[in-house]
């Protein structure tokens, strides 16, 4: 009898032993491919690069998680990308590029948000142009009205002169019969 205790307690010692290694393999094998996701979760959390390699050989619900959180990544990524070099290309003055409006959900609400944010920028800096040039005309045009005044004022300057030094007597009268002007003869004639 206590030979074959031992042998059953033995056996069962080595069963328990083979059981709990084969569970702690299963465990390892299980929990890989979690604790791979969980690392990519966390160095895109702390560093933001996008540009993650998680292999994802599985078939079960933490292949169909990797997977969606690499698509998450990728849909991330290009959305940001797409938005940031329309913004610079604002920035440049290039009203032309538009933000990809293929994503989902709110990365679509943020392109189309861009977008229309490049529309009104257009739209505004054009209407700048637009009154930027009336500007530039109105003052090409109030500079060529000043120096005609100013052209007609060293002739009209010049008449005065020489009315004023004339020996004729001049008297010059408006549409109202009122004297404007009067040079200096007729001064000396009255």
């Amino acid at each position: 009898v206590t030979n074959v205790t031992w042998a059953i307690v033995t056996f069962a010692i080595a069963g328990l032993f083979g059981i709990g290694m084969f569970a702690f393999y299963i465990s390892k094998v299980t929990a890989a491919p979690i604790i791979s996701l969980s690392h990519a979760i966390q160095r895109v959390e702390k560093t933001g690069d996008f540009s993650i390699n998680l292999e994802n050989n599985y078939n079960d619900e933490v292949g169909a998680t990797t997977r969606a959180f690499i698509a998450l990544i990728k849909n991330l990524s290009s959305a940001i990308n797409n938005t940031n070099g329309v913004l610079s290309d604002l920035g440049k003055g290039q009203f032309n590029v538009k933000a990809s409006e293929d994503f989902p959900g709110e990365l679509g609400d943020l392109a189309r948000g861009v977008n229309l944010a490049r529309q009104k920028i257009k739209a505004a800096t054009e209407e700048q142009q637009k009154q930027s040039d009336a500007a530039e005309k109105s003052a090409q045009a109030a500079a060529a009205a000043a120096q005609e005044a100013e052209n007609q004022a060293r002739e009209t300057l010049i008449i005065k002169q020489a009315l004023d030094v004339s020996a004729t007597s001049v008297m010059i009268a408006d549409t109202n019969f009122e004297i404007i002007y009067q040079n200096n003869s007729i001064e000396r004639l009255m």
